[in-house]
């Protein structure tokens, strides 16, 4: 898969200007409308090839080397190379600080399913002293507490 594919993706390339201004989109954030569609269908192709060899812990010298087979400039396929390697690595772990807002955002959800709980307990416990009592209120509250405190512990520990 590697080798040919890259080779197909390289094909479709007809000048080293072509080749520079796809490196220079993929460096430099180009955005989708200033390339033509095939030359756009391309770098999204030469990024998936070269992002899944980076993920198998190909060497970065032996994708490079790859593309200069292909007649690739060494410069421009160190660039692509060190491009697709930090993209995947900003994507890989998000920052502390993220994880930590995110967390945060679920302890909301998870204190009101606990209180939910807590009411349902408290009105379930109260309808066996009252012979009038409806138990369609409390049964509720523990169904919706319990699926709140679910979601929300699960988030919360995702991400904390």
């Amino acid at each position: 898969m590697h080798s040919h594919n890259m080779a197909f993706v390289y094909v479709l390339f007809t000048t080293r200007a072509q080749e520079f201004k796809i490196v220079g989109a993929a460096a430099g954030g180009i955005m989708s409308e200033e390339l033509k569609k095939e030359e756009q269908e391309t770098l999204n192709k030469l990024y998936e090839s070269v992002a899944h060899r980076i993920a198998q812990d190909e060497s970065m010298s032996i994708i490079v080397a790859d593309l200069v087979k292909q007649g690739w400039s060494v410069e421009a396929a160190v660039e692509l190379v060190n491009n697709v390697e930090e993209t995947i690595e900003e994507y890989e772990e998000p920052s502390e600080e993220w994880k930590r807002n995110r967390a945060i955002k679920y302890v909301a959800p998870m204190v009101v399913g606990f209180l939910l709980l807590v009411a349902g307990i408290v009105l379930f416990v109260y309808g066996f002293v009252s012979p009038e009592f409806e138990f369609i209120l409390p049964i509720g509250l523990l169904v919706v507490g319990l699926i709140n405190f679910s979601w929300g512990l699960t988030g919360w520990l995702k991400h904390r």
